[in-house]
């Protein structure tokens, strides 16, 4: 299985090619990897949805903490929404379940990021989406 990592970031339009380029600073010292699972959360604050896609790492420029990323989206819209108002519950939450960690990862801290994700993240992540990513 390859490393997965999760993008908070504004709101994203594909390409053509279902493609979208972001620039992220590291999460705890995430460094994503070329076909790394991926997974996008689009802030709400922002006018996003909160998680909006899933795909891979198609492209990695990384200069120093800051990170230029292609990705190649397989899995648009979610079937079953995961919004900031999901998490804000466990957000306080020092515990291992999914929804805490990923409460940890995309409340606090910067607002755009990338974060490395956990096996149980990416398994909750993808019981939101009627494809998976590859």
């Amino acid at each position: 299985m390859t490393d997965a990592v999760i993008v908070k970031c504004d709101p994203v339009e594909l390409s053509a090619l279902g493609s979208v380029a972001v620039l992220v600073p590291g999460h705890k010292g995430a460094a994503p990897q070329l076909d790394d699972r991926v997974y996008v959360w689009t802030s709400e604050t922002a006018g996003g949805i909160g998680l909006a896609m899933c795909g891979v790492v198609a492209g990695v420029v990384s200069q120093g903490p800051r990170h230029h990323l292609l990705l190649h989206i397989a899995c648009g819209t979610p079937t079953k929404p995961l919004t900031v108002d999901d998490l804000h519950p466990f957000r306080d939450d020092l515990g291992d379940a999914p929804l805490a960690r990923l409460a940890r990862k995309l409340i606090y801290h910067a607002h755009n990021k990338v974060a490395a994700l956990s096996p149980e993240e990416v398994t909750f992540l993808n019981g939101h989406f009627s494809e998976h990513a590859p």
